[in-house]
């Protein structure tokens, strides 16, 4: 039988697909308005993005540096849909396999680090405007996309892991006569 996922890590998955939905409406309708509040931004910063002041120049780059902000906006839109639903999945195996609560609950606060993933292009997307293309993805990189990926993938190992553990115990046991322990008992 299949268990819900804490209520926590729900409202995780619930409120980051919210937001990638959100974003998803707001590009679609405000496309024009938010490409040149983006623009007018670029220009404002000449020396972040390497602007010279010459037209022909900088008519080339700014599009460019637009379109990469515009790009972040539609990367937190498509991961954040997968996300909420990869860390849904996760934390329903979780519920319904894992029977040590300790393991559980550390999987449920990895996969809870998951759901903060997408957000790492929603910061690129705004910090591409005021620090620049390396700045900005370096920052993401490094404080938001490579920790919370990597608690999600690892979440997805040490799962995978214990499952395995718990397969061979239950295999043991049910060798020896004793009852086996695949499903999480209801009492866990």
């Amino acid at each position: 039988m299949w268990r819900c996922p804490p209520l926590p890590l729900l409202f995780l998955c619930v409120t980051i697909l919210a937001l990638a939905e959100t974003a998803g409406g707001f590009m679609g309708f405000y496309r024009k308005a938010i490409s040149a509040w983006l623009a007018e931004s670029v220009n404002g910063r000449p020396e972040v993005h390497g602007l010279t002041g010459n037209r022909d120049y900088d008519a080339e780059l700014i599009p460019e540096i637009v379109f990469q902000s515009e790009a972040g906006l539609s990367f937190f839109h498509t991961h954040g849909e997968g996300m909420a639903l990869v860390v849904l999945a996760g934390g329903t195996l979780v519920s319904s396999l894992v029977i040590s609560r300790v393991l559980r609950c550390v999987l449920y606060l990895l996969l809870a680090a998951g759901t903060v993933f997408p957000l790492g292009f929603l910061a690129y997307a705004g910090l591409i405007v005021t620090m620049g293309k390396d700045p900005a993805i370096e920052w993401a990189e490094r404080w938001v996309l490579i920790p919370s990926g990597s608690a999600v993938a690892g979440a997805f190992v040490l799962m995978a892991g214990v499952l395995v553990i718990q397969a061979v115990r239950d295999r043991r046991g049910s060798a020896g006569g004793g009852a086996g322990t695949a499903v999480r008992e209801t009492a866990g």
